[in-house]
């Protein structure tokens, strides 16, 4: 297997941070086994989307590398700052952009619900402990 067929194509990373932010703004369980169940499938997002993330910005340099090339030709032809052929290059890499922020949102999420999830089992532990 080559390295870029390892590679998630853009189609099914929009498809999978779709269902990963539909997971992130759902209602935990308030049962102590719940918990538990999100906070193992919370680790195992905050591994994939790390994944996610990188084939992301993969898309993400593919696309720049053909978007200077078609910018530089355009600001020939015109007399373009290097600010605007910045900016042109930017609005054609905005899908691509989009995805890597999304993915780094989704990671970020993933990883403080962990957090919050486990300061929640600790003080429960601590509530039967006490009673």
């Amino acid at each position: 297997m080559s390295y870029e067929e390892n590679i998630t194509t853009p189609d099914k990373l929009r498809e999978t941070a779709q269902k990963m932010q539909t997971f992130l703004e759902a209602k935990p369980e308030d049962q102590d086994e719940g918990l538990i169940t999100r906070l193992e499938l919370l680790g195992t997002m905050a591994a994939k989307s790390g994944k996610c993330l990188a084939d992301a910005k993969y898309w993400l340099d593919q696309r720049k590398n053909d978007s200077i090339t078609q910018a530089l030709k355009e600001a020939m032809a015109g007399d373009w700052s290097i600010s605007i052929i910045h900016k042109k290059i930017d609005a054609l890499c905005k899908e691509e952009n989009y995805l890597v922020n999304l993915f780094d949102r989704i990671n970020s999420s993933a990883v403080h619900q962990m957090d919050a999830t486990r300061t929640v089992i600790s003080y429960r532990k601590e509530q039967m402990r006490m009673t």
